[in-house]
């Protein structure tokens, strides 16, 4: 069998995972301190480095083809929402997607910080019936396997008025909902500790679907306590919920 070769990633990737030992770290998380080590971003210190969606697919697939390799006594687990989500968990998570290097490490950096937490919902629209009957496909992805390719037309009355048949009226029920609500968790990352940050304070709002797995590098048992640990000492924590704001601690359950 045709060995593997080692790369300057997968290096990178076991130097950081040793770093740690068993003590989990997100997914994310580990794609930031590895891209960082990688030779273009330290000659620079991280300036100007971006976490491109090119980058994010590339090395998730090294990390799902190669860990069993890199490092055995790891797993990487996919912890669902059905299975809670704690505060603590949500922050590392929503921290480390910041896409910019520079919006990080001034988190990071900063003498006191805070995340706020709500939950919401975002329409995503599938497909849509325009005015001359024509069907427009927003999401092909989330059609029903049985969609029709072809949607019968409409037909007019002598008087020009648009009808539909029976049979466009199946076609059309055959495509499914227009339009579905995903549910998110969102997460306010703000560089100043307190109940109602000013525009200036927030650096980013980043929205975590529900529908979604959480992925945590860890040992085969997690440390649930190790989850909750925050990436930054002095950082508070908020919930908004039916129109109130409250601190809550990392072990508080959003979802």
């Amino acid at each position: 069998m045709r060995q593997a070769r080692e790369t300057t990633r997968k290096r990178l990737i076991r130097e950081v995972l040793d770093g740690f030992g068993e003590t989990p770290i997100c997914l994310e998380e580990l794609r930031w301190r590895v891209r960082l080590k990688e030779r273009e971003c330290s000659e620079y210190s991280g300036r100007n480095v971006t976490m491109t969606t090119s980058y994010q697919k590339s090395f998730n697939r090294s990390v799902r083809t190669y860990l069993p390799a890199l490092s055995p006594d790891l797993r990487l687990h996919k912890i669902s929402s059905a299975n809670g989500w704690t505060a603590g968990l949500l922050a590392r998570i929503a921290v480390y997607r910041l896409q910019e290097y520079e919006l990080l490490d001034k988190f990071l950096r900063s003498e006191s910080a805070s995340l706020h937490f709500w939950t919401n919902a975002r329409t995503v629209d599938i497909w849509q019936e325009s005015y001359d009957g024509e069907v427009d496909i927003f999401k092909e992805a989330l059609l029903p396997d049985n969609a029709p390719e072809r949607i019968e037309p409409l037909w007019f009355t002598r008087g020009g008025w648009p009808r539909s048949g029976p049979g466009r009226h199946q076609d059309l029920a055959a495509m499914g909902p227009k339009w579905i609500k995903r549910p998110l968790v969102c997460v306010k990352i703000c560089t100043k500790a307190t109940v109602s940050p000013s525009e200036a304070d927030v650096l980013a709002i980043i929205r975590i679907p529900k529908n979604r797995p959480l992925c945590v590098i860890g040992a085969a048992v997690l440390d649930a306590e190790a989850l909750n640990e925050l990436p930054v000492s002095s950082c508070e924590l908020f919930l908004r919920r039916r129109g109130s704001t409250r601190a809550i601690p990392v072990r508080h359950r959003i979802v």
